[in-house]
């Protein structure tokens, strides 16, 4: 009886942590310019798996990417997720979808961008591509 009992609990959290499952994308701001970067965000649970990439290259140029990993424990529940930040330079103008990403066995949603000709957007980024990062923690 109790091993049906913890055989039923085990399948719950799985079917409870599968539920929870996410991979989302997103550009700050929705918009960029031809030639100019852009920062795609791409955060995932999938904690072994990276993203595959390859669906950006029709509309983008791969500039750079970089990623975070962190773990919260809260109240004994685990959750990690890895973020990263893909730097693309769009090579067309107009209205851009960034196609699902596929992490793992997760796929992202699309992200419209609106992309302005050559030189219409803001000022270049500095080289520094250095992004900082705060996480605060409250303890009452």
């Amino acid at each position: 009886m109790m091993r049906w009992l913890f055989l039923a609990f085990a399948m719950l959290l799985a079917v409870a942590a599968t539920a929870q499952a996410e991979t989302r994308a997103w550009v700050d701001g929705g918009r960029g310019s031809v030639g100019e970067e852009l920062v795609l965000n791409l955060e995932t649970d999938q904690a072994t798996a990276t993203p595959d990439l390859s669906a950006l290259m029709r509309d983008f140029t791969l500039a750079d990417q970089s990623s975070s990993r962190s773990v919260q424990w809260v109240n004994g529940s685990v959750r990690a997720k890895t973020t990263y930040a893909i730097t693309l330079v769009p090579r067309r103008e107009g209205q851009v979808t960034i196609p699902a990403i596929r992490v793992g066995n997760e796929f992202s949603r699309p992200v419209i961008v609106q992309i302005g000709a050559e030189g219409a957007g803001p000022a270049p980024p500095s080289q520094d591509r250095s992004v900082p990062f705060f996480v605060t923690l409250v303890d009452d």
